[in-house]
């Protein structure tokens, strides 16, 4: 959606506005990551399996779980592209 404003933007002071919120996008995924990184840290002790799920099996769908929510949202950034690459690093 912010592409779209991008693309039909004329003035300087729309371009800035949708700049600057795909720099809060961002800003929304690095919180995420830490939020991830925070509840991986505090359940890896104590994982939430699934019934039925074997010790490491449900370790491993757990962690799984963890890396396609960071995936996703980094899919979605690197579809940015009026966004500088240096900024999405």
């Amino acid at each position: 959606m912010l592409e779209a404003f991008d693309q039909l933007s004329k003035r300087e002071t729309i371009k800035t506005v949708v700049r600057k919120k795909a720099l809060y996008v961002m800003i929304l995924f690095v919180q995420e990551l830490d939020a991830t990184k925070q509840e991986f840290d505090n359940m890896k002790r104590v994982i939430p399996m699934p019934i039925g799920h074997g010790k490491y099996s449900g370790q491993c769908i757990w962690v799984r779980s963890l890396v396609h929510r960071i995936e996703k949202m980094k899919e979605w950034i690197d579809k940015i592209v009026f966004v500088d690459d240096s900024i999405k690093r």
